[in-house]
């Protein structure tokens, strides 16, 4: 372990500048002499252009995760960490005019947060004193536990509470900001730490045992909009659960399909409109997939 204050200084002068620069432009831009726009916003109207670029960045990971012998940076990849940055740091900027707050005590804050909650590499962490007046043993000693990804998470969440004293996360509103898939994970990460939870082959009977009752439902009441949707949310749930134990992220996988399908669908279309094609789309879909299942073929040997 070494001290909070033996940490390697990293940050280049072109860096510094380049944080200096982007800071004082933001903060020019907000001014009388700035742009209206930018002085028109805040910090709720920026809410949707937070989500939006933050979004831009997951779909452009996602696109590079499908070249996996791409190994350099995309161009798109760095221009959308751009745009989550600047929009961060104009939300900062409008804090630091409405707060006493300053992005030097954002900064501040989150520096010693980080300190807190890694007593595992940095010897000065307040933890350890809290830890030893508390006497009581919630942080990893054992150098295989601190190797253990599982344990470290367990002990951030203690020093949250122990060290920070930050509540419980109430279940009803937990994560209530999240889209529907991100949600309905996280709230099944939640009540597993809790102790609600089953094994993977349970989950599995389950998925089957709930698209079985939307079935069954759609024949029996086929106009039901409202129960229909809850079935399929029930399934679609379940699913999730599945996903879960195997370690899988359900908005990774969806964006996964989509793309994949996007891709099929542009291939089928596009040879529908040739006029030597003599192929159905069945025909069509089934020799885009016997082609992408050559090309991972192929990729897996090399």
């Amino acid at each position: 372990m070494i001290k909070s204050t033996d940490i390697p200084h990293t940050l280049n002068a072109q860096e510094l500048a380049g944080l200096k620069r982007l800071i004082n432009t933001v903060r020019y831009l907000r001014s009388p002499e700035g742009c209206s726009w930018d002085q028109q916003q805040s910090l709720m109207s920026l809410r949707e252009d937070l989500i939006d670029e933050v979004y831009e960045l997951l779909a452009e990971i996602h696109s590079m995760a499908l070249e996996p012998n791409n190994t350099g940076l995309h161009p798109l990849l760095r221009d959308e960490f751009g745009d989550v940055l600047l929009v961060v740091m104009m939300m900062i900027a409008i804090y630091e005019e409405t707060q006493t707050e300053s992005f030097s005590s954002i900064l501040h804050e989150e520096y010693h947060k980080l300190i807190r909650r890694h007593p595992h590499v940095f010897s000065d962490s307040q933890s350890h004193d809290i830890a030893k007046n508390l006497k009581k043993q919630f942080l990893l000693s054992t150098h295989e536990d601190k190797q253990d990804a599982k344990k470290l998470v367990s002990q951030w969440q203690d020093i949250k509470s122990k060290v920070e004293q930050r509540p419980e996360p109430v279940l009803e509103d937990y994560k209530k900001s999240l889209p529907p898939l991100e949600r309905a994970l996280a709230i099944q990460k939640l009540v597993s730490k809790k102790g609600l939870d089953e094994d993977l082959k349970s989950y599995e009977m389950k998925v089957l045992e709930e698209l079985n009752e939307l079935l069954q439902v759609y024949k029996n009441e086929p106009h039901n909009t409202a129960l229909l949707e809850e079935e399929f949310g029930d399934a679609l749930f379940s699913l999730i659960n599945v996903g879960r134990k195997l370690g899988l992220n359900p908005s990774g996988g969806l964006l996964r399909a989509i793309s994949k399908f996007n891709s099929r669908a542009c291939y089928v279309v596009e040879q529908l409109e040739k006029n030597d094609n003599t192929l159905s789309p069945e025909q069509l879909w089934k020799h885009i997939k016997e082609i992408e299942n050559k090309k991972k073929l192929t990729s897996t040997h090399r």
